[in-house]
């Protein structure tokens, strides 16, 4: 009983040592994220961030390291280190992709309801093994060529544009601009397609047409793909996903151009489901049936995903401006 005593003594003193020498103490993995609100200017103080004890510094809207450097001085000056996240890197880790199958035998949630013409195939095919759907221009009747057909409709899971369980909203994003606010989230386009290598020659054919519906069902984009948008590289008859330098986007918010135009003001992350069988978003597929296409999916993707992968290597200049100040 002495000996227990004598212990809790001595760790009393101690920890009493220790906390009178260390002014600054670390909580492992503790996120800093929004440490003072002012609701009266409807902003953020972040000058509360040199008082934080944490060492894991993660900010939702913290911004640029450029623009907000004074996170980080302030940290330097209270000898305070640790891991610093913005969330113009994190917000790559948010990125959402959808992959809608062009094939009817297919068990995916993620695919088209309706197959007008066409058939479903499997091939391999340079190395690869693909289940399509072929879309044959022999089957085609010479007065019904050139003619646009409907062939890919009705996509379900159509409404994940527009609902989210996620915090953040699936119609914005964070990327910090220079007002540091949400920016309204673009989405992506990326059909995956081949075409006969001989189809890239001579005068130059269209291939396919992109019809984009909106929440409300108004179209808001048509976009065409012929053999000469294959030929953006050297084209040996491959699968294509890209076929032009600047890709096929639309606009996530409810303007009139937007994917989300018609959602329900004031629903968000509310009642979705009621409202979920009135969401009309599609990404329909019109065939010309003046070329044979094989087609495997549309791939959808919003911005920060579509930035990942950017060719411009969006995320590497990101880190690299960091960097500077490290």
């Amino acid at each position: 009983m002495k000996k227990s005593i004598f212990l809790l003594i001595i760790f009393s003193i101690f920890f009493h040592a220790a906390s009178e020498s260390q002014t600054k103490e670390f909580t492992i993995a503790y996120s800093g994220t929004y440490p003072n609100y002012d609701y009266v200017t409807n902003s953020t103080n972040w000058s509360w961030y040199d008082e934080l004890n944490v060492n894991l510094w993660q900010g939702w809207g913290i911004g640029e390291v450029s623009i907000h450097g004074f996170i980080l001085d302030s940290l330097y000056s209270h000898n305070i280190s640790g891991y610093f996240q913005p969330d113009t890197l994190m917000q790559f880790a948010l990125g959402k992709v959808i992959i809608h199958q062009a094939e009817n035998n297919t068990t995916d949630n993620f695919r088209y309801r309706h197959h007008n013409l066409g058939k479903d195939t499997t091939e391999t095919f340079m190395g690869e093994t693909v289940s399509a759907r072929f879309f044959d221009i022999n089957t085609v009747p010479l007065n019904e060529r050139g003619i646009p057909d409907t062939v890919l409709t009705g996509v379900r899971e159509n409404a994940i544009q527009s609902f989210s369980g996620l915090v953040l909203d699936p119609k914005k994003q964070w990327r910090w601009e220079t007002n540091g606010y949400q920016v309204d989230n673009n989405w992506y386009l990326k059909p995956r397609m081949r075409i006969d290598i001989a189809d890239t020659s001579g005068p130059t054919r269209k291939v396919i047409k992109i019809v984009v519906r909106a929440f409300n069902g108004d179209v808001i984009l048509v976009q065409d793909i012929t053999t000469q948008d294959f030929k953006i590289s050297s084209y040996n008859g491959k699968y294509l996903e890209d076929y032009f330098s600047n890709g096929i986007n639309v606009p996530g918010d409810k303007t009139s151009i937007g994917l989300n135009n018609g959602f329900p003001s004031g629903l968000d992350h509310r009642d979705t489901y009621l409202y979920f069988d009135s969401c009309q978003v599609d990404f329909e597929i019109h065939w010309y049936k003046d070329v044979s296409v094989w087609i495997d999916y549309i791939k959808i993707m919003d911005e920060p995903a579509y930035l990942l992968n950017h060719p411009d290597q969006f995320i590497r200049r990101r880190m690299e401006s960091l960097l500077k100040r490290s």
